[in-house]
């Protein structure tokens, strides 16, 4: 609370103009920790840092490739930050073949974890859905939102007689040994999809048209790349 105070006092805020922010501390053991609301923001945030995410202790960052996500970090993952943890991040140029966001704050990246985002590697610490996500289907559907944008994918063929026409898949596919396959395939069977698992690839699909479009209109990605490819491979069979 502290903190807290001394920001607004710096900002040279009012109390009525500081509380619009929604936002307050938990000390604890000399520790500061950011207290967030649990809505649908920060669900779809926790989804985005686990797909495409680096959480620290000190900074949390959110990848994406110069090529085809800019576009999805600048106008989407940057507001979203700011209605999730009311914070501003950074936007960084600096690598070759990637932009990322980057928001340096001890106190929101204590809080994430806490909500069940580790730090480091994601693999070896076990990365999942918190299971109060699982709790509300809307909070869910965020979820799933966050992790499709940033680790997901639209890919297709042509198919072959005597059927004519294309076919889109919707692809969720981790790293071996990543808990994450497992989970969204937990997740769509709640929402109501009949995914497939690919063990082999540590993948979990959407194949069926139904399930294909019923994702896109409900989930409703925000990255833009996901719609160019649906687009492109979505047919009816002929």
């Amino acid at each position: 609370m502290r903190v807290f105070k001394r920001a607004v006092k710096l900002a040279k805020m009012s109390s009525s103009e500081a509380s619009k922010y929604d936002y307050s501390y938990r000390e604890e053991r000399g520790k500061t920790t950011a207290v967030l609301k649990r809505d649908t923001s920060l669900a779809e945030l926790l989804g985005i840092c686990l797909g495409d995410g680096d959480l620290e202790r000190h900074w949390i960052a959110i990848f994406g490739d110069k090529s085809k996500d800019t576009t999805y970090l600048r106008r989407h993952v940057i507001p979203l930050i700011r209605r999730a943890i009311h914070l501003n991040p950074k936007f960084r140029t600096t690598r070759p073949d990637e932009n990322f966001v980057i928001l340096y704050s001890t106190s929101a990246a204590r809080a994430l974890n806490k909500l069940g985002l580790p730090y480091g590697d994601k693999i070896k610490n076990h990365a999942c859905i918190p299971d109060w996500v699982f709790r509300r289907r809307k909070m869910l559907e965020a979820c799933v939102r966050g992790l499709f944008d940033t680790d997901g994918c639209i890919y297709g063929f042509i198919r072959r007689p005597p059927a004519r026409g294309k076919k889109a898949i919707a692809s969720f596919e981790f790293g071996r040994g990543s808990l994450l396959a497992a989970n969204v395939f937990r997740a769509l069977r709640i929402l109501g999809y009949k995914p497939r698992m690919m063990r082999h690839r540590n993948e979990c699909r959407l194949a069926f048209n139904e399930d294909v479009i019923a994702f896109m209109n409900k989930i409703k990605p925000a990255n833009r790349k996901h719609w160019d490819s649906f687009r492109r491979w979505y047919g009816p069979v002929v």
